[in-house]
């Protein structure tokens, strides 16, 4: 599968800065988002916050407040259960989803994702150490 890749001329300057609102609750992030004001356009929604009730409803506040959303999931399981995760998200509104895993996954997701959401695939976590690649059994 070839990636698709936009050079960063592309990218407006406003939009090259994601922001990370790695809080645990919505008002926590909505705060953050309040504050830095129009000197952020583009935030990360992650794996915590995905854990709140309020996940969705901080996406389309974000959106409300014509920001744009990286939702940072990492989607990781059977290439079925994937493809239809990650065409919910599409329909969110979301420009980034990532995913977590191999080919057949990175197919699933990108086959699902509509026109609009981009799939960033992880394929090795950064906490991941060059020790533990070799207790998977991975070579370096």
């Amino acid at each position: 599968m070839v990636a698709d890749v936009h050079p960063a001329a592309q990218i407006p300057a406003r939009e090259r800065l994601i922001f990370a609102l790695d809080v645990p609750d919505l008002a926590a992030a909505k705060r953050l988002v309040t504050r830095l004001a129009d000197s952020v356009a583009f935030y990360k929604i992650g794996l915590e916050l995905a854990t709140s009730p309020h996940y969705f409803e901080l996406l389309d506040w974000l959106l409300a407040q014509d920001k744009k959303v990286f939702t940072d999931l990492k989607l990781y399981d059977i290439p079925a259960t994937v493809s239809a995760a990650v065409r919910q998200i599409s329909k969110s509104g979301a420009s980034f989803l990532t995913v977590h895993g191999d080919r057949a996954i990175t197919e699933a997701a990108g086959q699902a994702k509509g026109e609009r959401l981009r799939i960033l695939v992880v394929t090795v976590l950064t906490s991941v150490t060059p020790s533990d690649l070799t207790e998977m059994g991975i070579g370096l």
